[in-house]
């Protein structure tokens, strides 16, 4: 669906800032793929990017054949601003002339499961309301590829979950492409088929959730044992206490997990969220190839 090729953006004026570096990526077709990366790491200008809003310095982004019209691309941010003096029930009149897909019933169902008020003009609704509008269109927009920057974070948990719900129904119903930028990584970790992770605008992670969950593993035992069964591995993070140390690994330990539980090491999957940021304040051992 999506083909990045090294895809570079510098940003010039006071100083010179690449944003991303050589991004390479291909994102498949009818999947939902989690886009992590701490504050500037790059997420929202690859996302600005692939959604046309900008162009790349360098490298190139290869959208599947007639998915490059406009209306099939849906992307909008936290930030992002509609038309100030219209009313949802007056938006709702103007999406099909952006998104042909674009579905008022689904509309009417996310509204009110989000509890957005239809009748009241979008410049004096709350940040936190405009960020509800925002995801009622971009859900209902049914856009092939949909690109929600960080969109969710005006929504408390049980409405996210219910936003969330909404989505993955409609998605099982309407397969595309989703690509979410978030911050809540195990909350909704559970919707990924696959997750990029940027770092200072590089791409260094970008696996299936799945196997990212079975490398995702957390070692207990003896420290001077563990350095050495673990010495051929990637090991993200270190916590040392007294004579043991817990080991984050990122790596496949299948060879070597019978020799570690009879030298009586604990094995547990570690939490997405703390192998995610592990793997960011770590950057100096090892990152996933």
């Amino acid at each position: 669906m999506i083909k990045l090729n090294d895809v570079t953006k510098i940003y010039t004026g006071k100083s010179e800032t690449t944003a991303l570096n050589q991004v390479s990526a291909e994102i498949k077709e009818h999947s939902i793929v989690g886009l992590i990366g701490a504050n500037g790491a790059g997420k929202s200008t690859l996302m600005k990017i692939i959604a046309k809003h900008s162009h790349p310095t360098s490298g190139e982004v290869v959208l599947k054949q007639n998915y490059e019209h406009y209306s099939n691309i849906s992307f909008l941010s936290d930030q992002e601003k509609l038309i100030e003096n219209y009313s949802l029930k007056e938006l709702y009149k103007m999406m099909p002339e952006f998104y042909k897909d674009f579905n008022l019933e689904l509309a009417k169902k996310v509204s009110s499961v989000l509890e957005v008020n239809e009748k009241k003009n979008y410049s004096k609704l709350s940040k936190g309301q405009k960020g509800k509008v925002n995801l009622v269109l971009s859900l209902a927009s049914r856009a092939y590829i949909t690109l929600l920057d960080e969109t969710h974070i005006s929504l408390d948990a049980p409405s996210r979950k219910k936003f969330f719900d909404l989505l993955l129904d409609d998605y099982h119903e309407h397969p595309r492409t989703y690509l979410i930028s978030t911050h809540y990584v195990d909350e909704i970790s559970q919707l990924f088929d696959d997750i990029l992770v940027l770092d200072h605008g590089e791409l260094i992670v970008h696996e299936s959730k799945d196997l990212i969950e079975e490398k995702s593993l957390t070692v207990f035992g003896n420290t001077e044992l563990g350095e050495k069964i673990l010495e051929p591995f990637k090991v993200i993070h270190r916590e040392v206490i007294g004579k043991r140390t817990f080991f984050s690994v990122f790596d496949d330990l299948s060879s070597i997990e019978e020799e570690l539980r009879l030298s009586d090491f604990e094995i547990s999957i570690t939490p997405l969220e703390k192998w995610f940021i592990q793997l960011i304040e770590n950057k100096g051992d090892h990152y996933a190839s």
